[in-house]
C-alpha cells in the first residue's frame, strides 16, 4: 500500500530545477502503520479527500499569489506565461479583458490537486490504473478585493476566468532524490501513438512501474506532511477548504509555509507539461455575456506554446474534431468547428459532447467517470458543463463571490485516486 510516509531530516541530494542545481537536505523516516498509531491517530485516514483536493479560502488573503517567490527565487506563476495567455485571448472574443480587469498580483492559487497517478493515455483501453503518473495540478484565478460589480460591492470577487497548470513529477526515489530518466515521456509517447499496455515491452513497463511507484510514494509522503498535527482524524474527509486555514494566525502561517515549500518542489516552470485557460469577455456578467473561450498550451523547457484543441475517439484515438487554437462556446451552443465536425462525423462525436441540459442527463454520469472518459475524449466546454448552474464553467475555482465549484468530474477523479492508493 502506497501510504508508508517519509519525513525530512538528514541526507543531501541535488534537485535539478531546469536552469540551476539546488542543494537540498531531505531525510526520511519510514514507519509502519502501528508506529503511526502509537504517535498520532491521524495517519490511519490518509489520504482523504482534502489531501488530494486542497481548497483555499476566497474571503482571505491569498495563500499563494502569482508574484510570490519560490524557495529557489522564482515566481510561482511566471509573468511571461500570463502575458502569453493574455496575448492569445486578445485574438478571441475575450479581447483584452485580462489586462483591463486584472493585474498580475491579483492572480492567486485557489486550489491544488494532488494526483497520485494521472492517466497518461488518450483512451480508456490504455489502462488508467497502470499507465499513469504522479502529477500536481494548480488552479489560478484572479481575485479582486473591494470590487464594484453590477449588483453592488464585493469584498472578494473572483473574476470569471482561470488557469489550470499541470506538472507531472520528475522521477524520484523513495527518498526524494530526482532521477535522470525520461521514462514517463517515453511511455506517454507510445500511448499517444495508440499503444496499449500489452504493446509495451516488459523491460519498459517494469522500469516505468518501479519509478512510478517510488515517485508516487514520495509525493504522498510530502502531501501527508502538509497536515497540521493539531487536527484529529476525520478533519480531512469530504470536500471543502483545508481546515488548517481556520486554526488561527500561527497555524495558518505554518500551513502557508508548507504549501510554499511543496509548490516550490513540485511546480517548477520546467516541469510544466500542460496549461489550459478559460475566460469571459470584459464585463463581469457571466449569465448576460453568455460566452466563454478556452485555450490550451503545451509546456516546453519552462515556456508555454499554444496548441490546437482537439477531441479524440475513445475507441482508437482518432481525431474527431479540431477547434483550432480556441474553443468559443455559450451555455447551450458549441464552437462552430465542433458543429462542423458533428455534421461530418455524426453520432460518434455527438455522444462525446455535452451541449444542452438533455446531454447532461444522458451522458453526464459517464463523463464524470474517469474510467469511461479520458480528458482527450471530449471538449473543454463539455467537461465544464457538468455543473448545476448553466453559466458556471468552473472546476475547482469560484463563480463570482460564491463557494468553490467542485464539479462531478473532480469527485469522480478523486474517488478513483483514493482507490488507487488504497489498493496498491
Amino acid at each position: 500500500m502506497l501510504t508508508a510516509l517519509l519525513f525530512w531530516g538528514c541526507s543531501n541530494f541535488t534537485i535539478d530545477t531546469g536552469d540551476t542545481f539546488v542543494e537540498a537536505t531531505p531525510s526520511v523516516h519510514e514507519a509502519s502503520n502501528s508506529d503511526w498509531e502509537g504517535q498520532n491517530a491521524l495517519y490511519g485516514d490518509f489520504p482523504a479527500e482534502k489531501d488530494l483536493a486542497i481548497l483555499f479560502e476566497l474571503f482571505d488573503d491569498p495563500m499563494i499569489s502569482a508574484g510570490d517567490v519560490t524557495p529557489v527565487g522564482r515566481t510561482y506563476l511566471p509573468y511571461r506565461w500570463l502575458y502569453t495567455v493574455s496575448s492569445a485571448f486578445q485574438q478571441t472574443d475575450v479581447g483584452d479583458a485580462l489586462d483591463t480587469e486584472n493585474v498580475y498580483e491579483e492572480w492567486r492559487v485557489v486550489s491544488m490537486r494532488v494526483v497520485p497517478c494521472q492517466p497518461l493515455g488518450i483512451m480508456p483501453a490504455q489502462t488508467s490504473d497502470v499507465l499513469c503518473w504522479p502529477t500536481l495540478r494548480l488552479v489560478w484565478q484572479p481575485v479582486v478585493e473591494d470590487a464594484i460589480v453590477s449588483w453592488g460591492r464585493a469584498d472578494y470577487y473572483a473574476d470569471d476566468r482561470a488557469i489550470h497548470a499541470i506538472y507531472p513529477l520528475q522521477p524520484r526515489t523513495l527518498y526524494g532524490e530526482v532521477i535522470d530518466s525520461d521514462i514517463r515521456k517515453r511511455v506517454a509517447g507510445r500511448l499517444q501513438e495508440g499503444a496499449l499496455e500489452d504493446d509495451l515491452s516488459d523491460l519498459l513497463l517494469n522500469e516505468f512501474k518501479t519509478l512510478r511507484d517510488s515517485t508516487a510514494e514520495y509525493f504522498l509522503a510530502r502531501t501527508e506532511s502538509l497536515r497540521s498535527r493539531s487536527l484529529s482524524a476525520g478533519s480531512w474527509d469530504g470536500y471543502g477548504v483545508r481546515p488548517e486555514v481556520y486554526l488561527g494566525e500561527t497555524e495558518r502561517n505554518a500551513f502557508q509555509s508548507r504549501i510554499r515549500e511543496f509548490m516550490g518542489e513540485f511546480a517548477l516552470p520546467n516541469d510544466l507539461a500542460e496549461l489550459t485557460a478559460f475566460s469571459l469577455p470584459e464585463g463581469r456578467s457571466p449569465a448576460h455575456s453568455d460566452i466563454w473561450v478556452f485555450l490550451q498550451f503545451e509546456g516546453r523547457n519552462g515556456e508555454i506554446h499554444q496548441q490546437e484543441i482537439t477531441v479524440l475517439s475513445p475507441e482508437d484515438g482518432r481525431q474527431l474534431a479540431n477547434m483550432g487554437l480556441d474553443q468559443t462556446v455559450s451555455m447551450a451552443v458549441e464552437d462552430e468547428e465542433v458543429l462542423d465536425a458533428l455534421d461530418e462525423v455524426g453520432e460518434e462525436l455527438e455522444r462525446l459532447l455535452i451541449i444542452d441540459p438533455e446531454d447532461v442527463e444522458q451522458i453526464g454520469a459517464d463523463m464524470a467517470d474517469p474510467d469511461a472518459f479520458f480528458v482527450p475524449n471530449t471538449s473543454c466546454a463539455s467537461c465544464h458543463r457538468l455543473n448545476d448552474i448553466r453559466f458556471d464553467f468552473h472546476s475547482l475555482s469560484h463563480l463570482e463571490d460564491g463557494n468553490m465549484t467542485i464539479s462531478p468530474r473532480v469527485v469522480g477523479d478523486v474517488k478513483r485516486e483514493l482507490n488507487w492508493v488504497r489498493t496498491r
